[in-house]
């Protein structure tokens, strides 16, 4: 995951440090007032015969959100199991996706997101029969 880290510090060009001992997942320039919520995971198997499919969960929780609201630059980045699969995020872009995923308990505090790549594009599994794989557009990859 650091690789992650170094990866959206120089797409953002500032000097990223970790918020708190042990909060890996907050990170901020407290000179450009830019916070980053970077959440990691490695693939899991989702039974999925094609080549080139993968499937990565990630956790989002109040935490993170109030840490993004902390400076006017906010970023969320998922690392989808490598570097070269890293989705960033401005804040407000992210806020309206979570508006059309599920909570825990459906209290809008965090949440369990999937993220399915198939072949090179990658999808937010909604888990809503109406709506079911979200596209995410090209430009958020880095």
């Amino acid at each position: 995951h650091d690789d992650c880290g170094k990866k959206i510090k120089k797409k953002l060009g500032c000097k990223l440090t970790q918020r708190e001992s042990g909060m890996t997942t907050i990170h901020e320039d407290q000179e450009r007032e830019i916070t980053v919520v970077i959440l990691y995971f490695r693939e899991h198997d989702h039974n999925s015969p094609n080549d080139g499919d993968a499937g990565f969960l990630l956790h989002f929780s109040s935490y993170h959100k109030t840490n993004l609201l902390r400076f006017e630059n906010g970023y969320v980045g998922l690392g989808c199991g490598s570097e070269n699969s890293i989705l960033l995020f401005p804040r407000e872009d992210f806020f309206k996706i979570l508006d059309v995923l599920p909570s825990v308990n459906d209290e809008g505090l965090d949440y369990f997101i999937r993220v399915e790549k198939r072949d090179d594009d990658f999808f937010f599994d909604t888990r809503n029969p109406d709506v079911g794989f979200d596209p995410i557009d090209g430009e958020y990859l880095i």
